[in-house]
């Protein structure tokens, strides 16, 4: 859904030249390589489209799901495609018609380290605010998505200061949301010879009638 993801360099991006890379070489430059300048076949890459939507309520990629869609229609024939009307498909299009109640949303946290390895974390409770995620990681700052460019081989962030979200550790027992607009307060307690970085995200409410 990133890297994966593309149309051939220095194309403005449509419908018909957009898709999933079918092969990333990861261990030299991919800008020359003919998987990366034109997007591969669309089989077998619903997945990435589903989880974003189940565990986050992200639909972020659905521009990039409808363009799939056409592209397909148009270079394979839908009575030959093998995955037509395949549950795979009708996954991804379910969520879409029927949206998950919650999506996770960063929370703005400020962090006290009082010593001895404890730290003490607060927050505003954001409005529709279900349960948390509560993310800790020793010696680097959690960033949603680190990047990395394909094409050149190399990262977009700097992997030796941060760590993506996905990776982090979840606290055991994060507490659960309290009055909406009310201060909240967690202490985490860990290893006194480390040094910790936290990032906190809520499932909230979607607004109603929302499907983006």
């Amino acid at each position: 859904m990133t890297e994966g993801y593309g149309a051939p360099p220095g194309q403005k991006p449509d419908a018909l030249n957009s898709g999933f890379i079918y092969t990333i070489f990861l261990d030299q430059p991919n800008a020359t390589s003919k998987y990366y300048l034109v997007p591969g076949d669309g089989q077998t890459n619903w997945y990435g489209f589903y989880i974003s939507a189940a565990y986050a309520g992200d639909f972020s990629w659905r521009r990039k799901f409808e363009w799939l869609m056409q592209r397909i229609s148009r270079s394979h024939s839908q009575s030959i495609f093998a995955e037509y009307g395949s549950n795979l498909i009708q996954a991804v299009v379910d969520e879409i018609l029927q949206p998950p109640p919650f999506q996770l949303t960063s929370v703005p946290v400020n962090v006290t380290r009082s010593g001895n390895g404890s730290y003490r974390l607060s927050w505003n409770v954001p409005a529709g605010a279900r349960s948390y995620r509560i993310k800790y990681y020793p010696g680097k700052k959690i960033v949603d998505w680190i990047g990395f460019d394909p094409g050149a081989n190399k990262f977009i962030g700097d992997p030796n200061k941060t760590w993506p979200w996905f990776a982090a550790s979840d606290v055991a027992n994060p507490p659960a949301p309290g009055t909406p607009g009310s201060s909240q307060v967690y202490v985490f307690r860990g290893d006194a010879s480390q040094d910790y970085d936290f990032a906190l995200k809520a499932y909230v409410a979607r607004p109603t009638g929302s499907r983006r």
